[in-house]
């Protein structure tokens, strides 16, 4: 089932000539309040207002690196990777969610190559989004 923002989400993500993998919304689905994620016969659902802390990293896989999100809740830490179905769809929607997050977190982490570049996205401020 598809919000209303999920669809607005998908057809301004067309109109900027995103990639079909970019568009993709792969394993996520979109609430008002929250997300939920489904892999591996699991599902797990998150509350934005639950999120305390987003950060990102790289881990040298040798020939490349590979891009992690960590998404730290009130109960738990989600980790999903650039290669996670729906990953570039959802690094979009945090910026949308929490406006005072980094936007620029991703020439932080990329540079230099091979490094894990630890980088905090969003951090909660007193107990509120």
């Amino acid at each position: 089932m598809f919000s209303y923002r999920t669809w607005k989400q998908a057809d301004l993500e067309f109109q900027k000539g995103i990639s079909e993998r970019e568009k993709c919304f792969g394993q996520f689905e979109y609430f008002d309040y929250g997300f939920r994620i489904t892999g591996n016969l699991k599902s797990t659902e998150i509350n934005w207002t639950d999120i305390q802390e987003i950060t990102v990293y790289k881990v040298d896989l040798y020939t490349v690196d590979e891009i992690r999100l960590n998404i730290a809740s009130d109960k738990m830490t989600l980790t999903i990777s650039e290669e996670t179905p729906g990953y570039f769809a959802f690094k979009e929607t945090i910026k949308d969610i929490f406006p005072d997050s980094d936007k620029h977190w991703e020439h932080k982490v990329i540079k230099p190559a091979f490094a894990e570049n630890l980088t905090i996205v969003y951090k909660k401020k007193n107990n509120s989004m």
